[in-house]
């Protein structure tokens, strides 16, 4: 592994920050660390960084350990408030760094040109910071990193302080530019969207431990716990008992009828509660009810543009439903069909329904 993080751990007082976080990221890849606020995901980022010292455990790139002060892998960071120096124009900010490393002044001015061209803002090389939209601050700061050749790139809720629209380009530019140029990224970041489509290694945190890592579609199909279901997404939470138990598939009660799942459980499980976690765009709205359906009631709906969003009272459960067909109407206290299909169902892996 390229990026590899052995048992971190770091207190602040009594407080637990990191409590033996180990991960491990390939060459190249694009990993975000996504949770609630004070889960630990900015201090792993700085630790990363060399900013802040481990109590415990050893981070390395590439094998090698990071230490800043004895120039070891270069670690770059993009902070959430940009931290651009008021003072100087973009030229002499993006080149800042360059200049500490007493790089020859056309060495340096090869490289700035070629950042900023790349990242569209070579015209905006005079300009200080107060002259700036934030999308093109947020350029800036990251033309700063990058020309620094970082073997580690962490970028710290860069976006954050964008508008909605704007967070949506800069996203989808920050994605092509990592993939293009191949560096190997830490993104910290508690807005589930960003996770998703922009890494494709997730890592979730909860007070200072890591619950689950695995690609964005597992993720979110497929959450470890009940806590990764809930924060990553909208997902319909429902007590489940196990009726059988297989390698390679299994058979639960819920909603009131058996459903055969193709998940595995261990036989020890028969006859015990478990969570399944169903997302709302795997249940369906149907015109009539059928075998694998349930009947139920409107109580609430929002339109979010894609899709349209129900709330249907089952009578047992509340189920959230999204509905990509927008035209279709169903009114508050309209009587409506579910169906349920059996594929788009994950058995929790902390398998004990609450």
């Amino acid at each position: 592994m390229y990026l590899e993080i052995e048992g971190a751990s770091k207190s602040f007082g009594a407080s637990k920050a990191l409590d033996d976080v180990s991960l491990s990221v390939p060459k190249g890849n694009f990993l975000t660390l996504l949770g609630p606020s004070g889960c630990g995901k900015t201090t792993l980022l700085r630790s990363i960084a060399g900013l802040l010292a481990l109590d415990s455990g050893t981070i390395s790139v590439d094998g090698r350990a990071l230490d800043p002060e004895s120039g070891g892998p270069r670690a770059v960071m993009v902070f959430q408030d940009y931290a651009l120096f008021p003072h100087m124009n973009v030229r002499r900010n993006v080149s800042y760094g360059l200049k500490l490393r007493k790089l020859g002044a056309q060495s340096i001015d090869r490289k700035v040109d070629e950042c900023l061209g790349y990242l569209g803002i070579g015209e905006l090389g005079r300009r200080l910071p107060s002259e700036l939209s934030g999308g093109q601050q947020q350029r800036v700061a990251l033309a700063r990193a990058l020309v620094m050749e970082p073997e580690v790139l962490l970028l710290d809720e860069p976006l954050s302080n964008l508008d909605a629209k704007l967070r949506l380009g800069i996203r989808s530019e920050l994605k092509r530019i990592q993939q293009e140029l191949g560096v190997t990224t830490v993104y910290v970041t508690h807005d589930q969207g960003e996770a998703l489509a922009l890494s494709n290694i997730v890592a979730v945190m909860n007070r200072g431990r890591l619950i689950q890592v695995g690609s964005p579609r597992d993720i979110y199909y497929r959450p470890a716990d009940a806590f990764v279901a809930d924060f990553v997404g909208t997902a319909n939470l429902i007590e489940a008992l196990v009726l059988e138990a297989g390698s390679d598939s299994s058979r639960v009660s819920a909603l009131g009828r058996s459903w055969t799942l193709g998940e595995s459980l261990a036989g020890d499980q028969v006859g015990k509660a478990v969570s399944l976690c169903i997302r709302p765009e795997s249940l369906r709205l149907v015109s009539a009810p059928g075998p694998d359906s349930l009947e139920g009631t409107v109580v609430q709906a929002m339109f979010e543009g894609s899709h349209m969003r129900y709330w249907i009272d089952t009578g047992q459960v509340v189920l959230v439903i999204d509905d990509a067909d927008t035209r279709r109407d169903c009114p508050l206290k309209s009587r409506v069909a579910v169906e349920l299909v059996p594929e788009g169902f994950h058995i929790l892996g902390d398998r004990l329904a609450s």
